[in-house]
């Protein structure tokens, strides 16, 4: 695994979220919207959060810093780090908790709301918190 440190610009960001996006979770656009207020104002600030690749060239961190480049038309500075882990995406945490419907969205569950609010009631169930 390598990093680097560098500035991202839109049209590298819309390169890698065209090409390189195949398995993310569903986009907040809270998120994006918030972020690219930040970029447009100048405020955006490199503070270590990576945009991150795994092994075989898959972005599994940054979709939302990448789009909101792309919308704000501003380029920033990033940790960007290549070569993790194929598998590790539900290691990664940002601004936005990856939740147990995200992750099944990611490994290709269809209706991954659904099936998430339905294994949490059975594990709820399970520990005996409803009867």
């Amino acid at each position: 695994m390598y990093t680097k440190v560098m500035t991202i610009t839109p049209k590298e960001a819309k390169e890698w979220l065209d090409t390189k996006n195949s398995h993310n979770r569903p986009i907040s656009e809270n998120a994006v919207s918030k972020y690219t207020q930040e970029m447009k104002a100048g405020r955006w600030r490199l503070n270590g959060q990576s945009v991150g690749f795994s092994k075989d060239g898959r972005l599994i961190n940054g979709q939302h810093r990448l789009l909101a480049c792309l919308r704000s038309n501003t380029p920033f500075e990033s940790v960007v780090v290549w070569g993790a882990e194929n598998d590790v995406f539900d290691t990664i945490d940002d601004c936005n908790t990856r939740s147990l419907a995200d992750v099944l969205h990611i490994k290709g569950e269809v209706g991954s709301q659904l099936l998430s609010a339905g294994l949490r009631f059975l594990w709820i169930y399970s520990r005996g918190e409803i009867e």
